[in-house]
């Protein structure tokens, strides 16, 4: 037989490098689409017109062509790692299968590791786990199947000790520990592999070392839980027995509607008066088939729903006493129970009533579970969001903790990030002493819990001075508590941070998230939490040598965040030399760069007007090059500028505004001094009292007063004419970098404080010149020199906090307070 030439387009499709997520997907579509093209794709899955064999087929010179072209173009679109793991294989059938079981087992093989992350130490070396026992379910199982196995189920988990605790919760275990938490996980994991084994066809496919085994025997609604009474729930929601089918009800004409609604408006309008008595008689007791958890409104809402948001107390409680606890587990027509209207409503009593009643309403999600799986949230979770700290407190401490447990979802790290948010100290510490491994777990936005806390500085109590714990012990002592619960929170957040450290030493769980612990102190970093810096890298030294995402190293963001105490740490850790001065990112730029670069908004716009700000980054810019090899200062980044060029570029606004708020400081103040000039030099030749006509001698010369009056008048003269001249110096400067880190600041300081001199000596010369000529006339002196300090104070109250912040940062600031340079190798 005649074979035709074949004509090969080269293989135009980006080689397979991995087998990960969907690369092999998408490059088995397109290997498809390119065999469709080269009419090659029935030598990959044979050809359904053709019984022969492929042995048969082997002799047939145009298959074999054919073969070698999908063989080839398999070949050289996979990438060298790959290809020498079927190269020995001569079918193309056959290679393509071979990738195929390779997909599978990287993908069984990343399911283990995940499992073996999640579960791999709670499993006891020598766990031997029987399933012989374990009562199974039917391939198609039916509802009644699934009540006779859930009976069968119960009685095998309380021959074992794993109802009681494991399946059903009773109450907050106030007592837990994170020994308890290691014991709850052994047999939460027996209760829960129990479940799953009821669901393999054959006890043969269960394997305790092949967890992963079979997964599509599993319903999906519990393949992904962790928690072994959740899978039990959602399993019960799922098979509840079927109801007969509700008639559809006749469609009411709008009038009829009408009289539906009106029928309880009388109810309403009682309920919103507080008059159970008419509620009682027009609904409760009704005969007509209306029961309590009859919808009352177009809304939907039930009597109680409406009742708590009316804040009826009084109808509500007995409107609790009426209903069955079943009753209070009915969703609203918001959903969740009746308990969540009242958390919402911040409604304390109406809580109580309910939780009394019914404890496990603090246990069910606020969506009843679905056909689709999904992350249960309780109502001590929309407690912590909503409601005030007493009433998050309440529902907690009747949470069973197990409900909370990483294996039962996110709702336990949820309520860690949002009790440290909102400073629920108490409750954070709390979770975490009974479940340590929750340092290391992922809220529902996929964030650490704990980066909360490093957002939080003002939560530890190394900010807090001794003067502050003495203060706050007499105000407890008046019964002020606030100052006292700061105190406390702060203890309670160095708990925290000690059980972090605790987890990072001994717990194993800490090697499979060290991500997270990068990322949790990057973030203490960046904000200033250096109790958080200092114990992690006091257990754990090796992560000083951590990198970002833009491989920045601690030091370097510290720099770029502008932290000065972290700063200081860090250079003098004995693992920090001269080395991390050169060191660079991704950008290509070093420690001075990124000193060069504008700090985040809000940490420049801790300090007052932009002159200072510019003084403050010079200062940051010194000190960085001061501590920099020389031959390295110049050095450029990726984009060829040095750490100065980068520094007058992204600071040159910052020094336009500099230069604008010095010169509009100056210019109100210079008219300002020029007034006081003006007054004193005058007040000089008419004293008060006049002279004497013979002689041109003051009259009152030889008063004491008189005496002040004088002096005073020269002082404000002469300090009112330095700052003028202070003012001025500053209005002329040629305003270079430079000037704003000494020169600028210097005299601004000279003439901001000679100007509240001058101000000062002028009410003391103005209230001399009353006793003066008003002596002995006290009723008037007096509340008159009193008035004379209100332009002393108000000076004071708004410049002086200015001249303060000045003079401390140009005299006292951290770079001259705290030397570092001692921290790195002389230059």
């Amino acid at each position: 037989m005649a074979t035709t030439p074949m004509h090969i387009v080269p293989n135009p499709i980006k080689p397979l490098t991995d087998l990960k997520g969907d690369t092999y997907k998408n490059w088995r579509a397109c290997m498809i689409t390119y065999f469709m093209a080269q009419d090659l794709l029935d030598v990959i899955y044979g050809d359904p017109n053709n019984s022969d064999s492929e042995e048969e087929a082997d002799g047939d010179n145009d298959w074999r062509k054919k073969n070698a072209a999908a063989l080839l173009a398999i070949q050289t679109s996979c990438a060298p790692e790959i290809f020498t793991k079927f190269r020995s294989i001569g079918s193309a059938k056959l290679a393509w299968n071979t990738l195929a079981d390779m997909k599978e087992q990287e993908q069984e093989s990343a399911q283990k590791e995940q499992y073996d992350v999640y579960y791999g130490d709670i499993i006891p070396e020598g766990l031997q786990f029987s399933v012989e026992d374990v009562p199974g379910l039917p391939k198609d199982w039916t509802v009644q199947d699934y009540q006779h196995w859930s009976t069968q189920m119960r009685t095998y988990f309380s021959s074992k000790g794993l109802w009681d605790g494991i399946i059903e919760f009773t109450g907050q275990s106030n007592g837990a520990t994170s020994v308890v938490y290691d014991t709850w996980r052994k047999q939460n994991f027996t209760a829960l592999r129990s479940i799953q084994a009821s669901f393999f066809l054959s006890k043969e496919d269960f394997n305790i070392q092949d967890p992963f085994g079979a997964p599509h025997h599993i319903p999906k609604q519990i393949r992904g839980v962790g928690c072994a009474k959740i899978a039990w729930d959602i399993l019960a929601s799922l098979n509840q027995p079927e109801s007969p089918p509700d008639t559809p009800p006749p469609e009411l004409s709008p009038r009829t509607k009408m009289r539906q609604v009106q029928k309880y408006w009388r109810l309403l309008a009682a309920m919103n008066k507080g008059d159970w008595d008419t509620v009682k008689k027009e609904f409760v007791d009704r005969d007509d088939g209306t029961t309590l958890t009859t919808a009352i409104n177009e809304e939907g809402e039930t009597l109680i729903e409406a009742a708590i948001k009316a804040g009826q107390q009084k109808i509500t409680r007995n409107l609790i006493d009426k209903m069955s606890a079943k009753e209070l587990e009915l969703p609203t027509s918001e959903g969740g129970t009746a308990l969540m209207p009242a958390v919402l409503h911040q409604n304390l009593g109406i809580i109580e009533c309910l939780i009394r009643k019914n404890e496990k309403l603090v246990q069910l999600p606020e969506e009843p579970y679905t056909e689709e799986p999904t992350e249960p949230t309780y109502p001590v979770t929309w407690a912590s969001i909503a409601a005030n700290k007493e009433i998050t407190r309440y529902i907690y401490n009747r949470t069973p903790i197990q409900l909370l447990y990483p294996e039962c979802g996110n709702a336990g790290s949820d309520l860690l990030q949002i009790s440290i948010y909102k400073g629920l100290f108490d409750i954070a510490l709390d979770l975490l002493q009974k479940c340590p491994r929750m340092c290391f777990g992922l809220s529902s936005d996929d964030q650490s819990p704990l980066t909360n806390l490093a957002e939080k500085p003002s939560a530890f109590y190394g900010l807090i001075s001794k003067w502050h714990d003495l203060v706050s012990d007499v105000l407890y002592f008046l019964g002020i508590t606030e100052m006292q619960e700061m105190k406390l929170n702060h203890a309670y957040a160095m708990d925290i941070v000690a059980i972090l450290c605790k987890e990072i030493s001994t717990g194993d769980y800490f090697y499979e998230r060290v991500e997270e612990v990068e990322k949790l102190l990057f973030s203490a970093v960046e904000n200033g939490t250096k109790e958080i810096v200092v114990a992690i890298l006091d257990v754990c030294p090796s992560l000083i040598n951590a990198r970002d995402s833009q491989d920045r190293s601690l030091i370097m963001t510290a720099t770029a965040s502008r932290q000065e105490k972290i700063f200081r740490f860090l250079v003098r850790r004995e693992h920090a030399k001269i080395e991390i001065s050169v060191d660079s990112d991704n950008d290509g730029n070093t420690m001075l760069h990124l000193a060069g670069l504008l700090p985040p908004a809000a940490q420049l716009a801790k300090i007052s007007g932009a002159a200072l700000q510019m003084q403050r980054e010079l200062q940051w810019f010194k000190e960085v090059e001061r501590v920099t090899p020389i031959k390295y200062v110049g050095y450029p980044n990726s984009n060829g500028d040095t750490a100065r060029q980068l520094f007058t570029k992204s600071h040159k606004q910052l020094k336009d505004e500099g230069e604008q708020w010095m010169k509009q400081t100056a210019s109100s103040s210079t008219v300002v001094g020029a007034l006081i000039i003006t007054i004193m030099f005058t007040a000089a030749f008419t004293v008060p009292g006049g002279n004497v006509q013979e002689t041109g001698l003051p009259i009152f010369r030889r008063s004491k007063t008189f005496l002040i009056f004088i002096i005073s008048d020269a002082i404000s003269l002469f300090s009112s004419s330095t700052s003028v001249l202070m003012f001025l110096g500053i209005l002329t400067s040629r305003y270079a970098e430079d000037d704003f880190l000494q020169s600028l600041p210097e005299k601004l300081i000279l003439g901001l404080s000679s100007l509240f001199l001058s101000i000062v000596a002028m009410m003391i010369a103005f209230s001399a010149t009353l006793i003066i000529m008003l002596h002995g006339r006290l009723s008037v002196i007096i509340p008159v020199v009193l008035l004379a300090g209100v332009p002393i104070y108000l000076f004071a109250r708004l410049q002086f906090p200015l001249l303060v912040e000045i003079f401390m940062s140009t005299y006292f600031g951290f770079f001259r307070r705290k030397k570092i340079q001692e921290a790195f190798v002389s230059r």
